[in-house]
């Protein structure tokens, strides 16, 4: 199989653009005073002269790219720094590695990202794959500010490196790490993403349409989510786990889904319990409170009622009435002595008087 070589794409942004991204931030300065009609102070300077500056180190960081050389043979794979010798070690090392010296190599989908990793060292070789081309070919240079980036697996570089085997997992691991899984693609990843997004979906909607609420959020009324968040992602990794078609999901992604899938179902089981507390608690009752001096919580009357808390944004709100007026609030005494209350109609009055007064 024939040698093929590859250089690096300069983005097309060229000498004029870069001018004009310099003037513009050493302008841009001058023009804000001149058009606010009033001295800026010292933090509007130092914002804005901060600005010129990354405007500048943009220009020289773009102009400082190392096209380079990257070359793939029968050989192994071989990538020659082009660069400044007085940058080339921050922003590009060379290396060198036949087939027989590569301990993996893995393709980051999401990110169009090649990673070639040798058998003697830990410092990967990374391959931006959209950013090469082939030396002498028509190829465009890649856009800096596309929006869409091609697929990986249309680039030139990873045809070349899969026409090696390269992406063979018994040889070299491709497709055995997080890096390189796709989630969407498989059968058993797929299914918790969707039971994620539903989960979440489902709590977010009910916390906003129900009107009643756990009281606080304290380690009694925790307790029940962070249990069934814990049984959760202990489902979860079993069910991860055991998926071995088509293909065995690396550890990562087990451990991460299952960490994710516990923290929405214990988000989820937060406002389902409240249903269940309206099904198996007592009636929800009015109940008097009054103000506390602090004005940003309510407290009962009645012994054995728990403190609702507003916080400072209900302060103002509650300072307007006397200490000793009553409230009324509709409390439901719950399951191992959990409260929930619907306070919907103080929390609307809260934020129309807030934005009367704001």
């Amino acid at each position: 199989m024939k040698s093929q070589a590859f250089i690096r794409a300069r983005p097309r942004l060229g000498e004029r653009a870069h001018v004009a991204i310099v003037l513009v931030a050493l302008v841009a300065p001058i023009v804000v005073a001149a058009v606010a009609g009033a001295p800026l102070s010292g933090r509007h300077w130092v914002n804005l002269l901060a600005a010129a500056a990354g405007a500048v180190a943009f220009v020289i960081a773009n102009r400082l790219v190392d096209p380079g050389r990257l070359i793939i043979d029968d050989r192994g794979i071989r990538f020659t720094s082009g660069g400044r010798q007085v940058f080339a070690s921050f922003f590009s090392r060379s290396f060198s590695a036949d087939w027989n010296q590569v301990a993996k190599i893995t393709a980051d989908r999401s990110f169009g990202i090649i990673q070639v990793r040798r058998k003697d060292t830990r410092i990967p070789l990374r391959i931006h794959a959209v950013q090469w081309v082939a030396e002498g070919g028509r190829e465009p240079p890649p856009k800096r500010l596309a929006l869409r980036r091609p697929p990986v697996e249309g680039t030139a570089v990873y045809k070349a490196l899969q026409a090696h085997g390269a992406f063979d997992p018994a040889r070299y691991g491709a497709g055995t790490s997080a890096a390189d899984f796709d989630m969407a693609k498989h059968p058993a990843t797929r299914i918790v993403l969707v039971a994620m997004a539903l989960l979440f979906a489902a709590s977010v909607a009910d916390y906003v349409l129900t009107p009643e609420h756990w009281v606080e959020a304290s380690v009694p009324y925790l307790t029940p989510p962070l249990v069934i968040a814990a049984f959760g992602c202990a489902g979860a990794l079993m069910y991860l786990h055991a998926a071995r078609k088509p293909r065995p999901i690396p550890l990562g992604v087990i451990l991460a889904l299952a960490s994710l899938f516990a923290v929405t179902a214990g988000l989820a089981s937060w406002t389902g319990l409240v249903h269940v507390n309206q099904l198996l608690g007592g009636e929800l009752e009015p109940h008097h409170y009054v103000r506390n001096d602090r004005c940003d919580a309510l407290v009962s009357v009645e012994p054995g009622l728990p403190t609702i808390e507003f916080g400072e944004i209900g302060r103002q709100y509650w300072c307007r009435f006397p200490k000793v007026q009553w409230h009324d609030v509709l409390v439901r005494r719950g399951l191992g002595g959990l409260f929930t209350v619907d306070v919907s109609e103080y929390n609307r009055e809260i934020r129309r008087f807030n934005g009367h007064h704001w």
